[in-house]
């Protein structure tokens, strides 16, 4: 029964922590229904994306070999609810194999238990192991090879070497980012155990694997999409990026924490407070009764594993596969979207069990319980921002503003809001199963996405889908938002976040237009007439539009 205490526990940890929460950012879970749906219509929406090569494809084949309804309009709920349960299903996998990989490497129960609570109730985990993200369901595969990696045996291990490089193919197929941990798991065995020949051998028919498999895989795809030139591959790839350009240091610095413990709106007080801006200033008195003291414990944590790490000749080997794994994440995170609470998820199996190695260290007694007490801190948070009930009152505070839109706007009209944070945004793409979203009455777009290549030209795309909307017979409704002269602190606006546009653009563009009926307040929307002074006003910019509205 002992030996079964490890697995009994991480699977009445996962399962309440999946009562007691729910997610509160479901990333691009739309998009991969979108392209389920889109498929299943005949067409092609990125079915076969480069970064989540197998992800809508696992989706759309168990949906449509389950649960399918005859009516097309119950695709969506059913298609959400598909990837969530896989998501559900990955997580719970994840959180059993990290547990088998800290009870191989012969740690204490106790440790076992602490690390894979820590684990599953860190922000980024919580909150992806709830949506329809492809995050976790990679995750899992890559403990699932570095399980293999570690696994010991009598003989040599070329079966279990296989079954590694296998799953670590398939990390790459569900979220391509694990590629810069991949060499961790490598390694690791080379490291932890011993340098030796067989070890070598091993080391080398995991290598082959992966490699067969990735080019198998990838193989296979490139010929069902006839992509046989170089530049069709290059634009593939390219294409798995959505036009992303955020980048940088402390972006990086701040997002890291992040993944670890959620910090409310926080994120954007530390770039107001890094950017100076202008509309909305934060001081750094403000920073610190915020939640700066997060990202200061978390940092703490993270310098005390190191430190530990280095205290014995043993633990520094668990530091040297930290570093091989961190170095190479932290450095494409800083050069892409580091800001991103998902970019980390694959640093976290080779961080926990860091972590586990270093809470074994003998001596050093405060820091360990000064660890120990930083990761209870960090899981309450957790658990309090994305509890169930938490969640909820989240929802309640934006329905109002979509109760308005109801009253007027038909469910085929194109509604802009000014940035791709507003909430009311995540609120359609976040909670796909809250009533106003299962109506399928919102079809939200922003006028800019910061961070991305589209704010270059985002007057060309309005003007763009403003024609096609009133072309299509819809109407288009605007955020009043628009047309403030500057932003309120709660829009979730960063004035310099993305140098090609600043909010005083808006309503100096917008006030150019004629509108028609105005709906509530500031947090309110204004019909945009399709007269022709708008559409003369508009078609030299949509002539301008060079990209293509997909979808």
């Amino acid at each position: 029964m002992k030996s079964f205490f490890p697995y009994i526990f991480t699977a009445i940890i996962f399962l309440i922590a999946v009562i007691l929460t729910d997610a509160v950012f479901w990333a691009d879970s739309a998009d991969y229904v979108d392209s389920v749906v889109a498929f299943q219509q005949g067409k092609d929406y990125n079915f076969w994306e480069f970064g989540h090569l197998f992800w809508r494809p696992s989706g759309w084949l168990v949906w449509s070999r389950f649960f399918p309804s005859a009516e097309n309009g119950f695709w969506r709920g059913e298609i959400n609810l598909t990837f969530q349960w896989l998501s559900y299903i990955a997580g719970f996998g994840a959180a059993l194999i990290l547990a088998g990989i800290l009870k191989n490497l012969k740690l204490p129960v106790w440790i076992v238990a602490v690390t894979t609570a820590g684990f599953i109730f860190s922000h980024a985990f919580l909150n992806f192991t709830q949506t329809g993200t492809s995050y976790v369901a990679a995750l899992m595969f890559y403990l699932l090879g570095l399980f293999f990696s570690l696994r010991e045996t009598e003989e040599k291990n070329f079966f279990n070497s296989i079954l590694s490089g296998i799953c670590l193919a398939l990390t790459l197929c569900f979220w391509m980012p694990f590629l810069w941990t991949i060499p961790a798991v490598i390694i690791a065995p080379l490291l932890l155990y011993d340098f030796k020949r067989r070890r070598l051998i091993e080391a080398a028919a995991k290598i082959a694997a992966f490699s067969v498999a990735v080019v198998l895989f990838y193989g296979v795809v490139l010929t069902v999409l006839q992509i046989d030139s170089f530049a069709e591959f290059k634009s593939w790839i390219t294409a798995a990026s959505h036009g992303n350009e955020t980048r940088g240091l402390m972006r990086m610095v701040f997002g890291l924490a992040r993944s670890f413990v959620n910090m409310g709106g926080d994120g954007v007080l530390f770039k107001r407070f890094l950017l100076k801006d202008p509309f909305n200033p934060v001081s750094f008195g403000a920073l610190i009764s915020g939640s700066l003291w997060k990202f200061a414990f978390f940092y703490s944590l993270a310098a005390g594993v190191l430190f530990l790490l280095w205290q014995n000749v043993r633990s520094r080997k668990f530091f040297i596969v930290l570093l091989t794994a961190a170095v190479p994440m932290l450095g494409f995170a800083a050069l892409f979207d580091g800001g991103a609470v998902e970019r980390y998820l694959p640093l976290f199996p080779v961080a926990f069990i860091s972590l586990a190695a270093a809470l074994q260290i003998e001596g050093w007694r405060f820091l360990r319980y000064a660890m120990l007490a930083i990761l209870a801190v960090f899981a309450v948070i957790n658990i309090n921002v994305l509890s169930v009930w938490e969640v909820s009152e989240q929802q309640n505070k934006i329905v109002s503003r979509v109760a308005l839109l109801e009253t007027k706007a038909q469910p085929t009209d194109r509604i802009f809001v000014v940035n791709w944070t507003d909430d009311l945004i995540n609120f359609n793409r976040s909670f796909p199963f809250n009533p106003v979203n299962l109506r399928g009455n919102l079809k939200l777009n922003s006028v800019v996405t910061p961070g991305s290549a589209q704010t270059t030209q985002w007057r060309e795309e309005f003007a763009a889908r403003s024609f096609l909307a009133w072309e299509n017979g819809e109407n288009v409704w605007l955020s009043n938002r628009a047309f403030s002269r500057q932003p309120k602190a709660d829009w979730n606006w960063v004035e310099g976040d993305d140098k090609n546009v600043g909010w005083r653009e808006f309503p100096e563009f917008f006030s150019n237009l004629d509108f028609g009926e105005t709906l509530g307040d500031e947090n309110g929307f204004t019909l945009i007439l399709p007269s022709e002074t708008n559409k003369t006003f508009l078609q030299e910019y949509k002539n301008k539009f060079t990209d293509k509205i997909q979808f």
